[in-house]
């Protein structure tokens, strides 16, 4: 992924804000798999704030 252990376990954690849009995409495309992003009415109860990662 071209990154460093510390971003890789903010991503683990959830990382919130933190985490950009960039990096998620690379870590998509790392695991072959798709990035999406959306925006809910209203957070989902499971997560904490708008800006978690599910």
């Amino acid at each position: 992924m071209g990154t460093t252990q510390s971003v890789i376990s903010r991503l683990e954690e959830g990382g919130g804000a933190r985490n950009r849009i960039d990096k998620l995409a690379r870590l998509a495309t790392a695991l072959n798999r798709h990035l999406g992003v959306s925006f809910p009415d209203k957070v989902p109860a499971k997560l904490k704030d708008a800006v978690q990662v599910a």
